[in-house]
């Protein structure tokens, strides 16, 4: 099996890549890391009054 360069490859291509080769585990590793560095927006604090309390 060749040696893929998962830091290569885009985000999208990532994904493309592990939807088409779901057995490989470290793709998925990679691509999970990669959204779990990306920043979060917050949409609501406990402080907003419109939060269900």
């Amino acid at each position: 099996m060749s040696h893929v360069n998962y830091e290569a490859m885009s985000d999208t291509k990532l994904r493309q890549y592990f939807m088409s080769h779901r057995e490989d585990k470290l793709a998925l590793e990679t691509y999970l890391d990669r959204l779990s560095k990306r920043s979060r927006t917050i949409i609501t604090t406990s402080d907003d009054p419109k939060t269900d309390k």
